[in-house]
């Protein structure tokens, strides 16, 4: 039991270590990042799918309400939303072993993310007039210390993913104790075609967690890296929850999630089918 709890406090933290230093880089820039979006609107889905690749939850919702206010069009949204990892990204840096993999995945949805978008746009066009600007892009309030913006914040959020992560080892490895690592993985190999629905439904889970149990089912080999890509492409965070509220946009809503589970499913079983034949 000690020799659990030394692993899992042990591993947790050096996820705390690298969210902390990413969340401190990505402070500097995330009212920048924001502005890009409504600022140049005819390459906002490259520039949306760009910037939802910073492990940064705030960055959905702030598109779902550029979206809600006929700042950026449905592509760019489909775009921020698809290439969202919350915060997966630090907790597979952790690893060092799988950073080819973290790679692979930013390219993938970097490039899927801005080619769908611009598909969606084409298919789903929105009007983009709006009487009202937008003062403030930032999640972050501006009168704030640099302090509490560049520091207390970071620390605050990698502290909740510090122990998200640190609940979930220590779940993991009870389970595992009692049921067996190998009975797990044999269970997930047998059932590896599964993975990528499953993966689908636990990304649709509002929380960082979501993103913390599908990142860590990679590391310990027990799914493929189709099913990773699948569950963090539908992953958006809280972007479909704040979108949701909007009585006026429930309609595009629910294409956009529909659109974005057909293709985030789709493109994990064809990179496993890849995987496969290599």
């Amino acid at each position: 039991m000690k020799e659990l709890l030394f692993d899992s406090l042990f591993d947790s933290l050096k996820v705390l270590l690298f969210s902390f230093l990413l969340f401190v880089i990505f402070s500097f820039f995330e009212s920048k990042f924001s502005k890009l979006i409504q600022k140049h609107k005819t390459i906002s889905p490259i520039i949306g799918s760009s910037i939802g690749l910073v492990p940064q939850c705030g960055f959905s919702v702030i598109a779902a309400d550029l979206y809600i206010q006929r700042h950026i069009s449905i592509g760019t949204l489909f775009a921020v939303f698809f290439s969202c990892s919350d915060e997966a990204i630090p907790v597979l840096l952790s690893n060092g072993s799988k950073w080819i993999y973290v790679l692979f995945l930013l390219i993938f949805k970097l490039i899927f993310g801005f080619i769908f978008g611009y598909l969606m746009d084409l298919i789903y066009t929105r009007s983009l007039e709006s009487s009202k600007k937008i003062e403030n892009f930032s999640t972050c309030n501006h009168t704030e210390s640099v302090w509490s913006t560049h520091l207390f914040h970071p620390f605050l959020h990698s502290l909740k993913i510090f122990l998200y992560v640190l609940i979930i080892n220590l779940l993991f490895g009870l389970f595992l104790s009692f049921i067996g690592e190998e009975q797990i993985k044999h269970f997930l190999q047998q059932g590896k075609y599964l993975t990528p629905i499953v993966c689908s439904i636990a990304g649709m889970i509002p929380t960082c967690a979501s993103s913390i149990l599908i990142s860590e089912l990679f590391l310990m080999n027990s799914i493929p890296f189709g099913a990773l890509f699948t569950g963090l492409c539908i992953n958006a965070g809280f972007g479909f929850i704040y979108l949701f509220k909007s009585k006026k946009d429930f309609k595009s809503a629910l294409i956009l999630f529909i659109s974005l589970w057909i293709i985030s499913v789709g493109l994990g079983y064809s990179m496993i089918g890849i995987e496969n034949l290599m």
